[in-house]
């Protein structure tokens, strides 16, 4: 199962972790269903968050490598 925290093995032995899920079944009540067709997804927010996740893993990096 996957836990919805950041509290693992990894935090607490004091490594930098991100964690990054999609939970798509909170957001689209078609995840998984008859429905779940390309044209009941929102590109235009999948990129902006795809943009956003690759800005904070390149900023968490260059801190952790200083």
């Amino acid at each position: 199962p996957v836990s919805r925290s950041i509290d693992g093995p990894e935090v607490q032995n004091g490594y930098p972790a991100l964690m990054v899920t999609a939970t798509a079944y909170l957001r689209n009540r078609h995840y998984h269903r008859p429905s779940d067709l390309p044209d009941t997804l929102d590109y235009e927010k999948m990129t902006a968050v795809l943009y956003g996740l690759k800005d904070a893993v390149i900023k968490m990096s260059r801190e952790v490598a200083q």
